[in-house]
């Protein structure tokens, strides 16, 4: 059985290798940013005909369900992409 001290002593050195992990992990991140490295899932590429259905679909003249389908998106992803692509759009002008 072991004594208080030695839990003490174990559970140092666990807190311990752990901080050592998440300091690693930290400089591994860091490094593979810096070489431009991306996280993540990639993003969808949009459509060559993105930007005139979206014109559709903000004119009202389709609904943002028939927009994503003809997208091949989901309706979130169509409308969370074309606000994304208004705001990119605008930044350039």
């Amino acid at each position: 059985m072991r004594t208080g001290r030695e839990w003490l002593y174990w559970n140092f050195v666990a807190e311990n290798e752990r901080t050592n992990i998440r300091r690693r992990q930290a400089e591994g991140i860091m490094a593979a940013k810096m070489r431009g490295v991306r996280f993540g899932r990639p993003s969808i590429p949009l459509p060559d005909n993105f930007d005139e259905i979206r014109k559709n679909w903000r004119e009202g003249k389709i609904q943002i369900k028939e927009a994503a389908e003809a997208c091949n998106m989901k309706a979130k992803t169509f409308y969370s992409k074309a606000v994304k692509y208004e705001k990119e759009k605008s930044l350039k002008n």
